[in-house]
């Protein structure tokens, strides 16, 4: 298998996350999920389904299948999957999967402000500071703004060389 899903670091606040079977399975679906629909033996699977089976699920995971099934009716209690029975095994959809991998491709990732150095608060290189109290200010666009890691990069690496010309 190729590509990747994004994880948040929510996830560490989640109910389940200290329930290793639970965690397990949650991660492993979103590892499994469809990203398009695709038709398997006359059944349309769509994006954020898996179609499996238990037995399956315990097989991969190393868990037993009465744990596989624990796990599953913790996810159903909290509306974070659904599950239908089919002819060939379980069609297991992820409620919340389109908030949880959205289709940007990895060019358009975009880091929220509020998670950023940059925004609203002081970039300090502490070797530079001390040497030269020097420090560098991003300016805030809007409260909620985000902004694109590379163009951060790009100014911040500008800045520094402006400074380096001028001490050296």
């Amino acid at each position: 298998m190729r590509g990747f899903i994004r994880l948040y670091r929510s996830l560490l606040n989640w109910e389940w996350y200290k329930n290793p079977v639970t965690k397990s399975l949650f991660i492993h679906l979103l590892l499994l999920a469809n990203y398009t629909d695709r038709p398997y033996q006359g059944i349309m699977v769509l994006r954020g389904q898996v179609l499996t089976s238990r037995e399956t699920l315990s097989k991969e995971l190393g868990y037993t299948p009465s744990q596989i099934r624990t796990a599953m009716n913790h996810l159903i209690s909290t509306n974070e999957i659904a599950i239908s029975r089919k002819w060939c095994g379980l069609l297991i959809t992820l409620k919340n999967y389109n908030i949880y991998q959205t289709e940007n491709s990895k060019q358009n990732i975009k880091q929220p402000s509020n998670v950023s150095q940059t925004v609203d608060k002081r970039y300090t290189n502490n070797k530079e500071n001390k040497e030269n109290n020097n420090n560098y200010y991003i300016e805030q666009k809007s409260k909620n703004a985000t902004y694109d890691i590379e163009q951060v990069k790009k100014r911040n690496k500008s800045k520094k060389l402006k400074y380096e010309k001028k001490s050296g």
